[in-house]
């Protein structure tokens, strides 16, 4: 084809679609044109709120057992890449990828016996897995299924089992010390050995070198938080930064425990072989500490979250001042973290805390996670060159023990606060790197297909309602002719959705979840907390005393101000009026709190008036009424506070001096006396102000948190629900002070509705 021929074809188009033009602009401004707009619009915000939906992190499959009960730990073998976990049962299983278990055993019987750790180690074939009773059961997966090698005969607290080419190195905790043991691998075919016929065996011991001496002693509860081999050495990690290295043949061990029974001993530093066995300390307290077998490097952590990385040789007496190591130059990453919410810190005796894998590797993806105290955060590091943040997510609480399947692909789980094995998508998966990416993301498709929504509905009602297009003309028109005010009104509303509307929301959906300080996973319970609420006698108990303290408050703030304002509108002296308004308003200017203690301590106080008063009347001058604090008497002398209960009378008496007196004039000529004028014209003509002191002590009452917490506490039968909010919000139950809180807002908001719903019917 010429180029002309092509030329020419291109131009007839454009001039038949140019000609068209017309046709399609007319067929738009028809409804069904506008009804075509209006649904590619909507399937453009429903296409968008899918691809919201699709845009979170998965949040896996979360496997319950089949025989019902729990999943109680998970574990991988770096020998045959299998992950195994177990059950409460007392099962082991061999997983595939997806968690499905190609096979199980029954390894620990009995009641409520189950598999409380799996240790496995890359040079060995056998599992170490250790029974709640501390027994400990050694087994080997075939391939096609678990057998039973030999099982300890005696308790045993195995704190860790390592492994190389011929010997199995077993860490025991005995007392408060830890000892070792070597053992070749095959004895174990025989049964499980004794430490008595180790091939080498030792306790632990400090050492301290000052001036050319070296002080050895017992070490006192170590506390390991991470253990290691590398070129003939094995390593213990200590929580408070002590770091042991002993070599694999225990020469140095049996000679420190030839030399030290119980007591201190002091020997000449020549005596010592430093090279064999040597103890370096550290500025630092450490919480977790893994070791890179293909790197030959350690990692460990420290509980400010710092992240240090290391080789073997580091660790050379040659290298330390008096024992003392610096890490400082071995600095890779630091964390930053909320305080209180730090990495897992093992140096406490908190069972759930050395339960609980403050950091893990994964060598084959190069993969180390940092995991968090009393949080759901996890971070993500690649250790192939130096340490390198991949992400800082979250994903669930309570892990109990984590594990990735061989080539790294699948993130396996365990969590304790569902006893559930959860199976995630491994860190490797690009949608959990940019969690936080996905989440901004989301953020705007959400926004953008709320107003695609809204502008489907508004074009939608422009195609099949009549009139609706020239309201929408009219309202677009009045919006920029007045855009100043919207933008302010808009900016309002914004404000108050970020600062009153969104935590009120958050406050509701935080009462259908288990949040607490020590598990604030913010998991959704159902009603949990309003059925724990209304099941409870104390809770019934405290929302009696609200409905008391509400009928009182409300009598009290409506009768005594109505009577005060009555009378100070009838008396002729102006003088006097005047001086019985000022003393009157004078206590309102008094601050709540100064007012709350005057009643607290001058008052109802032991050496306060009412005890004087009662003394005088009963001649006994060493009786005193524990006003406060007493089952009969709190909840009385807390409804009498106040007392005269002055109050509103001011918002009563301005409206009584604006009503017309013409009306008092031609009720005084029918012979109205000043009670029934009280009550049918007074009272009648200010019902709107009336009115309005019943809502607003019907909202101050059931909110008055100052009166019994100051007071009384809650104590003696003055509980109330705001104050029992207020206590579970101290002790850190989230979820149950929200339930509390969205129970008292709809109390509120039904009965501020059903009031003013009355108003509207009276003025209809």
């Amino acid at each position: 084809m010429k180029f002309q021929d092509i030329k020419r074809s291109i131009k007839n188009k454009f001039e038949s679609a140019w000609a068209n033009r017309a046709v399609l602009k007319k067929f738009y401004q028809t409804k069904q044109g506008i009804a075509a707009i209006a649904a590619t619009v909507l399937a453009l915000a429903l296409l968008i709120t899918v691809i919201v939906m699709s845009a979170v992190i998965p949040s896996g499959v979360r496997l319950a057992p089949s025989e019902g009960g729990a999943y109680t730990r998970v574990a991988s073998s770096k020998y045959n890449h299998g992950v195994y976990y177990s059950d409460d049962k007392g099962n082991l299983y061999r997983s595939d990828d997806e968690g499905n278990p190609l096979y199980s055993s029954l390894v620990a019987e009995g009641e409520n016996v189950y598999l409380n750790d799996i240790m496995t180690d890359p040079n060995t074939e056998y599992l170490f897995c250790e029974d709640i009773n501390n027994v400990v059961y050694v087994l080997e997966d075939t391939g096609a299924e678990f057998r039973l090698v030999c099982k300890s005969t005696s308790n045993i607290a195995l704190e860790k089992m390592l492994a190389d080419e011929h010997y199995i190195y077993l860490v025991k905790k005995t007392g408060k010390a830890i000892s070792l043991e070597k053992h070749e691998k095959s004895v174990f075919e025989n049964g499980f050995p004794e430490a008595k016929n180790a091939v080498s065996r030792g306790t632990l011991y400090e050492v301290s070198v000052r001036s050319g001496e070296v002080s050895l002693e017992p070490a006192n509860e170590p506390r390991p938080v991470g253990y290691g081999i590398d070129d003939g050495y094995l390593y213990i990690f200590c929580a408070a930064g002590r770091i042991f290295k002993i070599n694999t043949d225990f020469a140095g061990l049996k000679q420190v425990n030839a030399w030290v029974n119980d007591d201190i001993l002091t020997i000449d530093e020549s005596e010592f072989d430093k090279d064999a066995y040597f103890v370096f300390g550290s500025m630092l307290s450490l919480c977790g500490a893994e070791y890179h077998e293909g790197q030959k490097t350690f990692y460990m952590l420290d509980t400010s979250a710092n992240i240090y990385a290391c080789t073997g040789d580091v660790f050379d007496y040659r290298n330390s001042e008096r024992g003392v190591l610096d890490y400082s130059e071995y600095l890779k990453a630091e964390i930053s973290f909320e305080s209180g919410y730090g990495p897992i810190n093992r140096n406490n005796d908190n069972s759930s805390s050395r339960n609980t894998p403050p950091m893990y590797l994964h060598e084959e993806s190069n993969r180390l996670l940092i995991f968090f105290t009393s949080s759901n955060r996890v971070c993500g590091f690649d250790v192939s060159d130096g340490v390198d943040r991949l992400f800082d997510s979250a994903l669930e609480y309570n892990i109990r023990a984590v594990a990735y399947n061989g080539d790294g692909t699948q993130l396996f789980l365990c969590f304790t606060d569902n006893d559930n094995i959860t199976f995630n998508l491994s860190v490797s998966s690009p949608n959990i790197y940019m969690k936080g990416v996905y989440k901004t993301l989301a953020t705007v498709f959400f926004v953008l297909g709320a107003l695609l929504v809204v502008t489907a509905g508004i074009l939608i009602g422009c195609t099949f309602k009549s009139g609706f297009a020239d309201q929408t003309k009219v309202v677009l028109k009045d919006l920029v002719k007045q855009k100043w005010v919207y933008v302010i009104l808009a900016c309002s509303l914004a404000l108050l959705f970020i600062f009153c509307y969104y935590p009120a929301i958050s406050s509701i959906a935080l009462s259908f979840t288990d949040y607490t300080g020590a598990n604030p996973s913010k998991q959704w319970n159902n009603f949990k907390n309003y059925v724990t609420i209304f099941t409870s006698m104390e809770a019934i108990r405290s929302f009696g005393n609200m409905l008391i303290f509400l009928l009182a408050d409300i009598v009290t703030a409506i009768v005594p101000p109505l009577m005060f304002a009555f009378c100070l509108s009838i008396i002729r002296s102006k003088a006097y009026s005047k001086t019985a308004r000022v003393l009157l308003f004078l206590p309102t200017i008094l601050p709540s709190m100064a007012t709350t203690l005057i009643w607290k301590f001058g008052i109802f106080g032991s050496s306060g008036a009412l005890n004087t008063v009662v003394r005088w009347l009963t001649g006994n001058s060493d009786i005193t009424v524990n006003f406060l604090f007493n089952n009969s008497w709190s909840l009385p002398s807390l409804i009498f506070m106040g007392f005269p209960w002055v109050g509103s009378y001011l918002i009563f008496y301005g409206a009584m001096m604006n009503i017309p007196s013409s009306y008092f004039e031609a009720a005084e000529l029918e012979g109205c006396g000043l009670f029934k004028r009280f009550f049918k014209i007074d009272i009648p003509l200010i019902t709107a102000q009336i009115k309005y002191v019943f809502i607003m002590s019907f909202i101050a009452s059931v909110q008055n948190f100052g009166r019994v917490y100051t007071l009384t506490g809650g104590a003696y039968g003055t509980d109330i629900p705001i104050n029992r909010m207020y206590s579970y919000l101290l002790a850190q139950d989230y979820g149950l002070a929200a339930a509390y809180a969205t129970i008292l807002f709809l109390f509120l908001l039904i009965a501020t509705v059903f009031n003013l719903r009355m108003q509207t019917v009276e003025r209809e």
